[in-house]
């Protein structure tokens, strides 16, 4: 999971009811593991950073946000795109 930090990601944002609503590119700054998120659920989260020109509530154009690690996908440009989860 340490191998993601400094790595090119595409962040996919879902809403509450499970409908992608858009992405954000950025990079991996620091992971995670084992979050408490509410409701005795946890999950593996990474940092992302450098995130630009996307406002949402979320990330109040804060340019980076903790994201749960199954919903980004490497982006790596010798070997295509790669899904972590």
């Amino acid at each position: 999971m340490y191998d993601l930090i400094g790595k090119r990601v595409r962040v996919h944002l879902w809403d509450a009811r499970g409908i992608l609503i858009g992405s954000v590119e950025g990079t991996v700054s620091d992971v995670s593991k084992g979050v408490d998120v509410g409701g005795g659920q946890k999950r593996d989260l990474v940092l992302v950073t450098g995130i630009e020109g996307y406002e949402s509530p979320h990330l109040k154009e804060a340019g980076e946000g903790w994201f749960a690690i199954q919903d980004i996908e490497v982006l790596d440009e010798d070997r295509g795109k790669a899904f972590w989860n």
